[in-house]
């Protein structure tokens, strides 16, 4: 824990230093997720494809309630969904 308000370096947990996924400009969402799956894949994860659902539709909610200034009906029709289903997506995230 930081003594001050000014967090450094060593102030993270270890294992958030150890990590070896390369994020930065030069990379692309898509080079982002094969890295997670296949660090999620050496943990022995057992339901990649549910872990990533939940992260993207939770990601692609919160965008398009952003494009839509909050408003569900309008954020439904950005997504391409119906109304219901993005109140029923929102009460799982």
């Amino acid at each position: 824990m930081a003594i001050n308000s000014k967090v450094t370096t060593n102030d993270l947990p270890e294992e958030l230093l150890n990590k070896k996924i390369n994020i930065n400009a030069n990379n692309d969402w898509g080079k982002i997720l094969e890295s997670w799956i296949l660090e999620k894949y050496n943990t022995n994860s057992k339901n990649i494809s549910k872990d990533i659902d939940s992260i993207y539709e939770s990601i692609l909610i919160k965008s398009a309630m952003e494009l839509a200034n909050g408003k569900k009906t309008d954020a439904a029709k950005i997504l391409g969904w119906g109304r219901n289903t993005i109140t029923n997506k929102m009460k799982n995230y």
